[in-house]
């Protein structure tokens, strides 16, 4: 989902700070959905191919949003989203039985730590560029 919503960033948003973070979520997770993939394969598990219905309607609310409120949305979002992200990797990173998930989300964690920062940056500069 954060590689979806990423390109809607790098497509509508109106602020600067917003593209270069969507062009950042479509790199970013779109590297970490491949080595989830992968490990997913060895394992022949399936990851889901589908949004759930949640979020399927969140994401339609950010296809209708256009100009500075998505770029509003857009942003309270990410922080929210990265804020819930950290934790569910810290207690998997903690927690999980299979070592090579627990590795990846591991390694993962300085990433989600980052685009915490970038995504609360990216709030304040929407935010003062609506003042």
């Amino acid at each position: 989902m954060e590689v979806e919503m990423g390109e809607l960033a790098r497509h509508k948003g109106t602020h600067p700070a917003v593209r270069r973070f969507g062009e950042r979520m479509v790199a970013d997770h779109g590297q970490a959905n491949e080595e989830l993939r992968r490990i997913a394969a060895r394992r022949q598990a399936m990851l889901p191919a589908r949004f759930t219905h949640g979020q399927n309607s969140e994401m339609q609310h950010f296809e209708q949003a256009s100009g500075v409120d998505f770029d509003r949305k857009y942003a309270a979002e990410m922080v929210k989203h990265h804020r819930d992200d950290l934790k569910d990797f810290e207690k998997a990173a903690r927690d999980l039985n299979d070592p090579d998930l627990r590795d990846f989300a591991r390694r993962t964690l300085p990433l989600l730590q980052d685009h915490l920062r970038m995504a609360q940056d990216m709030q304040a500069a929407v935010r003062e560029a609506l003042r």
